[in-house]
């Protein structure tokens, strides 16, 4: 598989990873198990990937388990870890060390390679929670330092706060469907929750807590405007012989992202790691760019 380095760092991912979510059982339905995911882990690694993102909020840490009981016969060349830490728990150095301390146990590893911070709650200033990520990576417990969901003040207010190190990664919500960013390097839901699938294409909504609260889902103004585009993209899949979720993955690699789409069994991980074959033209791109060229309805 093609791999790409994460920003300035040592780390070399495969441009298609998996993003470990649904791992953590909370909210995502009741159509698979513990041992899907197992599996589903482990065939991954078998097919040539080797980057795995997860966070401790995920099944409040059963993500995270799950992860080490699926590699636990992989060797540790084999593999990155990304996860997060939980708002929280940044309060100051000693909760963020708590923290750290409680994924590692949890993944069974000695030093996490990429950790991250989840989501910004401004009652700690950003400075101090780079402060104590620097710490962390001082002490040998995390190899590199990322962020997530930051607004372009913050991040800048991180990476200038940083002192002896980086920060190598700002992992943001990016799909055909969400398109805010555009040059970030790690999106999350790049199948927009499953929409992108063509699952969902005829209006229904999941029933999983996840889902069923997402505007995108149960919005009828939202399901209207983005129809059209879901109609567009299955006659292009159609023509591809691909699938929707294969094309729609296929357009962020063409963007040259690391994706992390997530997988609830083997068949999701086999369908979503052959995205990398799917071919796309200039006009495919440009086509699909303006498709997608819409606004959503957020209340």
């Amino acid at each position: 598989m093609q791999k790409i380095k994460i920003g300035n760092s040592k780390l070399d991912a495969t441009r298609i990873g998996l993003g470990c979510w649904q791992a953590g059982g909370k909210g995502w339905g009741e159509d698979y198990g513990d041992n899907d995911i197992i599996d589903a882990i482990k065939y991954y690694i078998q097919k040539g990937g080797n980057y795995l993102d997860t966070a401790e909020v995920y099944g409040m840490g059963h993500s995270e388990e799950l992860i080490k009981q699926a590699l636990s016969e992989v060797p540790r060349s084999k593999y990155i870890i990304a996860t997060k830490v939980n708002p929280p728990h940044v309060k100051n150095f000693k909760t963020m060390e708590m923290s750290v301390n409680g994924s590692l146990k949890r993944l069974g590893l000695d030093i996490i390679d990429l950790y991250q911070l989840h989501w910004y709650e401004p009652y700690v200033p950003v400075s101090e929670i780079m402060y104590s990520m620097e710490r962390l990576k001082l002490e040998g417990k995390i190899s590199e330092i990322g962020v997530c969901n930051l607004s372009k003040p913050v991040l800048k207010d991180a990476v200038d706060s940083m002192k002896d190190y980086s920060i190598v990664s700002n992992q943001m919500e990016y799909s055909i469907l969400e398109r805010n960013i555009e040059r970030e390097l790690i999106p999350y839901s790049p199948l927009a929750k499953g929409l992108l699938t063509g699952k969902y294409k005829n209006g229904e909504i999941p029933g999983d807590n996840i889902r069923k609260g997402d505007e995108l889902f149960n919005n009828p103004e939202n399901r209207n405007i983005m129809k059209p585009i879901l109609n567009e993209l299955e006659k292009m899949a159609a023509e591809k012989k691909c699938s929707m979720s294969q094309l729609s993955l296929a357009y962020l690699l063409h963007k040259n992202t690391l994706i992390i789409p997530g997988a609830k069994n083997r068949k999701q991980v086999e369908s979503n790691m052959g995205a990398e074959g799917i071919k796309l033209s200039k006009e495919d791109m440009e086509n699909i760019d303006r498709i997608s060229s819409v606004e959503f309805i957020y209340n």
